[in-house]
């Protein structure tokens, strides 16, 4: 299960910029000339044509994990609206694919801003929603209920409405939605490494994720490399490939990272890009800005 590290690795960022990111560590420092990843493939199609080495192919879950997973995915996905109007997220809907949304208002319904990623777990009938936050993990009891599991949720159950009638299209369907699928599972592997204490595994496998196309994993290398091995610099390099992969989070944290380097001129834009992306924290930055949004 996510438990209290999800909270740890979303939120200790704030906290080291309020203390300071002074200290050693016992992790040896990697080579500041190492070269940084490359960024993600713009042309059209699957980003798998661009991958032009069998490392880079290996930056991907292995097509064993992939094919479990969709298949897994497609034997118990849940497909509607679920609500719990006494949670935080009063709304849970699950469409076409692997896509959800987070609806913090029922009635406003699926808004751009909210669609996220789910993706099946290694129980049948466990799956991960990624939020900003982290992964939330939930249980299907049954076609028409779900029930928290991580710290967040806990003990909150999601009913299925009559809003569910209508079918979900299969996850996973098209080469791009099957390349984008694995792109969120390689996130989940590498956290889910992380959870378990593995921290040189996860970077590893965040930093081969991030060669092969997933922005959220140049994001996860880098806050790896900023908290754990002080490397700021290789950190900086795998926000910015996030950033420029259109990943919010990957935006953010890089403009608190100028923000702690005193860069207040480059931080602004970021975090306009962010907000525009989706983060409600950015937004939230921008709004206590003295130049404001």
């Amino acid at each position: 299960m996510l438990h209290a590290f999800s909270r740890w690795l979303n939120h200790v960022p704030i906290a080291l910029l309020a203390a300071g990111c002074g200290g050693g560590s016992t992790v040896t420092t990697p080579s500041r000339t190492a070269e940084p990843p490359r960024p993600p493939a713009r042309q059209e199609g699957s980003p798998l044509a661009a991958l032009s080495s069998e490392e880079d192919r290996s930056a991907l879950p292995s097509r064993l994990r992939l094919r479990q997973a969709i298949q897994t995915a497609q034997a118990a996905r849940p497909c509607g609206l679920y609500v719990n109007e006494d949670s935080i997220w009063p709304g849970i809907d699950f469409g076409d694919g692997h896509q959800v949304w987070i609806l913090l208002d029922l009635e406003a319904g699926r808004r751009p801003e909210a669609v996220r990623a789910w993706v099946p777990m290694e129980e049948p009938n466990e799956l991960a929603v990624r939020t900003d936050r982290g992964f939330f993990v939930f249980e299907r009891e049954g076609a028409d209920r779900l029930r928290g599991l991580d710290e967040w949720t806990d003990g909150g159950t999601w009913q299925r409405t009559a809003r569910a009638n209508a079918t979900c299209a299969p996850v996973a369907a098209s080469p791009e939605e099957r390349n984008d699928f694995s792109h969120e599972l390689c996130e989940l592997d590498g956290f889910l490494l992380q959870e378990r204490g593995r921290v040189d595994d996860a970077l590893t496998l965040f930093e081969r994720c991030c060669r092969g196309g997933a922005g959220a994993s140049c994001d996860r290398a880098g806050q790896l490399l900023e908290l754990v091995r002080r490397d700021v610099q290789g950190a900086e390099q795998r926000y910015r490939i996030a950033c420029d992969a259109g990943h919010a989070r990957g935006c953010r944290d890089l403009a608190v990272l100028c923000r702690r380097t005193q860069r207040e001129d480059e931080a602004q834009p970021l975090l306009r890009r962010a907000c525009d992306l989706g983060s409600t924290e950015a937004c939230s930055d921008l709004a206590d800005s003295p130049s404001g949004l």
